[in-house]
């Protein structure tokens, strides 16, 4: 959504019960009877979880990519005739996809079901400083004033409350919640209050359930009846979902004239709102329109959303992406999977790499594991099975922060001590050669890492009382933003680690390539 601009082999799904094989069956009195089988609402094979998750990433680009010509170009009526697809090598981070590589980032940084609103403000400022528009512009501005969501998504607030910014972002939330429907609509919830309210939020809640759903019910009618029983009768998107479905089953109505009577509903004649493009219902219904009218056909549905106009390359994204996990990359057309490269460029989110659409989708999968590891999953044999749970935010407001500062005693090993005008002391802690150590102890139960991101950065790999928590990449790709080359931030955060046991801990950093990494300063707490 960009104002005023052109620019495996799939496997059966099924939901089952499984019994753990180390779980003894227990002995229980005839007039007691416990049935000692543990029963799950989700079972994945963990190569169809990527297929599927691939193949979204892979599709939104192309429905993103191919909606952009012709965006806000079809109101009045719909494209006459198709519209061409434009696949390449190289995509780009246009705000479809940009925002969720940005909150990709952020789990990784925090913790899958870490991440506070104090955070969700942090990386909004390092990452996400323009490229946006409507409601997430709003929201930015709300944050550069010191506000915190939900304040940031609030009617009261944000004037720009109901614009579609929310449900072009949300899909990761469904991605790292595989079948767990219930999981990804609340998640999405609390995130998406930093930028919308309302309705707005009620739409953006029900794509990320619907994503998460399709991967255990690939037909999209099916799946879209399920995720509207998580709503209430007051819900304006159940009552658009209902009104979809309603017109599918009238075997008189096309896509057209469903376009034609969801137009006049929420467009034409929406009373109380001004005629809005960027409108939350009208986009929603017309990706729910291309998903009930495609026949679960891949280019079907996205030739409808492509051609249904409005925000059409958002609707296009959305649409494509839930296509993709239905089918998996192997059920994508292959005339178009030949054409399409799998290098994703970061242009404008700034301390944040270039990636790949193979490996972003690795990384979503390994959070959507981490996510179903802390709801209780059961991983064996490769087959990932789960119950669908609540979301519930944590709140780390009490932790007191601590710092040792770079030229602090207690930190040792072969970093060098360096000057840098930007870090928080003028001074960090420097590494350019591959297996160089940071050594230091702390007493607390978090710990946090602030560096500098920069082009041609290394890598590192932190070590908590010799359990390893993780790769931390600090290269950056060049990146424009507000008229100017972002080559590297200082000061970041890029790695905290909550639920540590409160007492003294062995930390080691190790630089694992010959290239430079900057350390500002450590953090570290306990709760008050």
């Amino acid at each position: 959504m960009k104002i005023g601009r052109i620019a495996l082999l799939c496997l059966p799904l099924l939901l089952s019960s499984c019994r753990r094989n180390d779980t003894p069956t227990p002995v229980n009195p005839p007039d007691n009877p416990v049935d000692p089988t543990p029963t799950y609402d989700v079972v994945i094979n963990e190569e169809e979880y990527y297929d599927k998750t691939l193949g979204a990433i892979t599709a939104a680009l192309w429905g993103n990519f191919s909606g952009l010509p012709t965006e806000f170009k079809f109101i009045t009526a719909p494209s006459s005739e198709e519209l061409p697809w434009l696949v390449s090598e190289t995509y780009s981070t246009d705000d479809d996809t940009s925002l969720e590589y940005v909150f990709t980032h952020t789990m990784e940084t925090y913790g899958v079901n870490d991440v506070t609103y104090t955070d969700i403000v942090r990386e909004w400022k390092d990452h996400i400083r323009d490229y946006i528009w409507v409601g997430n512009e709003s929201a930015k501005k709300l944050m550069d004033q010191g506000y915190l969501p939900p304040d940031t998504g609030s009617k009261k607030y944000n004037p720009n409350y109901r614009a579609i910014d929310a449900q072009i972002e949300c899909e990761v939330f469904g991605l790292i919640a595989p079948g767990m429907k219930t999981n990804a609509k609340e998640r999405c919830e609390w995130w998406m209050a930093s930028v919308c309210d309302g309705e707005a939020k009620d739409c953006a809640s029900f794509y990320s359930a619907l994503c998460a759903e399709l991967y255990i019910e690939p037909n999209a009618i099916k799946a879209i009846e399920n995720v509207m029983e998580l709503y209430d009768d007051t819900s304006n998107a159940k009552a658009i979902a209902s009104k979809v479905l309603s017109l599918r089953e009238n075997e008189k109505i096309t896509w057209l004239g469903a376009r034609q009577k969801l137009y006049e509903d929420y467009y034409l004649y929406n009373p109380g709102r001004k005629q809005d493009t960027l409108d939350c219902e009208i986009n929603f219904s017309m990706v729910l329109m291309a998903l009930a009218f495609g026949n679960n056909d891949f280019k079907e549905t996205g030739q409808i959303a492509l051609r249904a106009g409005f925000d059409n390359d958002c609707n296009a994204a959305t649409a494509c992406m839930m296509m993709g996990i239905a089918l998996g990359y192997e059920g994508l057309p292959e005339d178009l999977k030949e054409k399409s490269g799998t290098t994703y460029t970061n242009t404008n989110r700034p301390g944040l790499p270039n990636d790949t659409t193979t490996n972003w989708s690795e990384r979503i999968c390994k959070l959507g594991k981490q996510n179903m590891l802390e709801n209780k999953a059961l991983i064996e044999n490769k087959e990932i099975k789960v119950n669908d749970a609540n979301y519930i935010s944590n709140d780390y407001s009490t932790f007191n922060e601590e710092i040792y500062e770079a030229s602090n005693e207690a930190l040792n090993g072969d970093f060098q001590l360096i000057y840098n005008p930007e870090f928080s002391s003028k001074y960090g802690l420097a590494s350019d050669t591959k297996n160089e150590e940071l050594t230091f102890t702390f007493s607390g139960e978090m710990l946090s890492i602030y560096a500098q991101t920069a082009i041609e950065s290394g890598s590192f790999e932190i070590f908590v009382d010799e359990t390893s928590y993780g790769i931390i990449n600090l290269d950056q790709s060049e990146t424009i933003t507000l008229g100017q080359n972002i080559d590297h931030i200082s000061n970041t955060l890029v790695k905290r680690i909550y639920h540590l046991e409160n007492k003294e801990h062995n930390v080691k950093i190790v630089n694992l390539m010959d290239s430079t990494i900057e350390i500002d300063h450590i953090g570290y707490g306990t709760a008050e």
